[in-house]
């Protein structure tokens, strides 16, 4: 993204995108397992693109003021597209008696997937812009000129400069163990829904939608108010200490075998973890400014994969040695492990100073006006 610009790294992802979709819809026969794992291989490289997207767009197109939303709506998108894929799939793809049938519903879904990748594709081809003519900030007109600079001395510096944060280094490690408990239970919620109730797998289903949707809203309204407070830690604390009581209160809903309140709980537990996502990404691009957000940002996403992918084999591993309560535990560990990093890291709100301390005078002189 710092090499190319934020326009050919978003047109790269959508075009990688839109191919791995018009490939699974070749692979809808019960042979077509090669051909679909291509196409998700298409999806996972290209969404590397599109992932730290956000960030980089809301600073370098909106102000101080709008920098938290702008971020917000960014990551609201992945969480749509939950919402919408969740919800198609339960009602598109049924359990027919004749495998062919079920690949039917399947090519339905691929195509309509295909044709809409197709679409949003030639769109930001047509109209996407990599930054505006002139800087929206004055935080970000010190962090074009600090980023040309930096640039003369290698990615290497700047790699070192974010891994010797100490601020950024909590935030990896609280980001990881939120993000990785939401990401293992959205992984191990089949197998924990099937213990309890056998035979309602379209159940899983819309409690996932639900949680998602949850998500969409938590985000917004967790970008709403910290655009307007900038209360980064307040947030951070009581959305993650939700979700925490959400988590137990879901395990005892399983527990107890209270449908109402398993959707109710899951909703607790799942929708302020996900508001505080798009805090966590705002809250990395202040820490670790006037370093690129994309590689920032990029880092950042890893504690995800990382920390999801080891809790999702121990739990794994737990369910089958020791049942669904003790793989519940994993879950409220992490979460708990999560919180006490978010209450002690004490990060440094750069990109705010930076902003506060320049001058208007000191902008134009480095961006005089044509």
């Amino acid at each position: 993204m710092d090499r190319v610009g934020l326009r050919l790294t978003v047109l790269i992802g959508a075009t990688g995108t839109c191919i791995g979709s018009w490939i699974k819809v070749l692979a809808t026969s019960p042979d077509g397992f090669v051909v679909a794992f291509i196409g998700q291989c298409f999806f996972a490289v290209s969404y590397l693109f599109i992932l730290t997207v956000p960030g980089r767009l809301a600073a370098y197109w909106f102000g101080t003021s709008q920098i938290a939303l702008a971020t917000t709506i960014g990551f609201f998108g992945p969480h749509a597209g939950y919402v919408i894929s969740i919800l198609s799939t339960s009602m598109v793809v049924q359990n027919h008696e004749r495998i062919e049938d079920i690949g039917n519903d399947y090519s339905k879904l691929f195509w309509a997937g295909a044709i809409a990748c197709s679409i949003v594709t030639v769109i930001l081809f047509l109209l996407f812009q990599d930054e505006p003519g002139q800087p929206p900030s004055t935080a970000r007109a010190l962090a074009k000129v600090t980023r040309e600079f930096h640039n003369t001395e290698g990615y290497s510096s700047v790699y070192k400069r974010v891994l010797s944060n100490k601020d950024f280094l909590m935030l990896w490690n609280s980001f990881g163990l939120l993000m990785g408990a939401v990401m293992t239970m959205g992984t191990m919620l089949n197998p924990f829904y099937i213990i309890h109730f056998k035979g309602d797998e379209k159940g899983v289903g819309i409690l996932a939608f639900f949680s998602a949707l949850t998500g969409c809203i938590g985000s917004v309204v967790c970008g709403a108010i910290l655009d307007k407070t900038k209360a980064f830690k307040v947030i951070s604390i009581v959305a993650s200490c939700t979700s925490i009581f959400g988590a137990i209160l879901f395990a005892t809903s399983f527990v107890m075998e209270i449908k109402w309140m398993l959707f109710a709980s899951y909703i607790l537990f799942g929708g302020p973890v996900l508001g505080y996502s798009t805090v966590a990404m705002d809250l990395c691009a202040e820490i670790t400014y006037p370093e690129p957000e994309a590689i920032t940002t990029g880092i950042l996403n890893m504690a995800t994969q990382l920390y999801g992918f080891l809790l999702v084999l121990i739990t794994g591993r737990v369910l089958e040695a020791f049942g669904d309560v003790a793989g519940h535990g994993c879950v409220v560990v992490s979460l708990v492990l999560g919180t006490v990093l978010v209450i002690l890291n004490k990060g440094e709100l750069r990109r705010q100073k930076a902003g506060q301390s320049a001058t208007v005078n000191e902008t134009h002189a480095i961006f005089p006006q044509e």
